[in-house]
């Protein structure tokens, strides 16, 4: 599976600040505008910290969800996406 849907799915999934996920539903692209940056942060090596970090911000700034704190469960599930991205044998290749 193709990193950005691996992401995305892991922000539909297991993050949702916003609380629409439903198992029923089809994925929706509700945070897909956040992939490309985390993709970025992945491919620059960010630990889960500043990922974290980022997520929260993104749910501050443009969520308007001050309260939200950084979510490590979620940043380790994306640092370890992109780790497996990299290797050849990868399950995201």
């Amino acid at each position: 599976m193709e990193l950005n849907k691996v992401i995305d799915r892991i922000l539909w999934r297991e993050w949702d600040p916003l609380g629409v996920y439903n198992e029923a539903d089809f994925m929706d692209d509700e945070y897909e505008a956040y992939v490309p940056g985390i993709v970025a942060m992945l491919e620059e090596g960010k630990d889960a910290t500043h990922i974290a970090d980022h997520l929260a911000a993104v749910a501050r700034e443009f969520m308007d969800l001050a309260d939200l704190e950084p979510d490590m469960r979620v940043a380790g599930l994306l640092v370890k996406s992109g780790l497996c991205d990299k290797r050849s044998d990868g399950p995201f290749r």
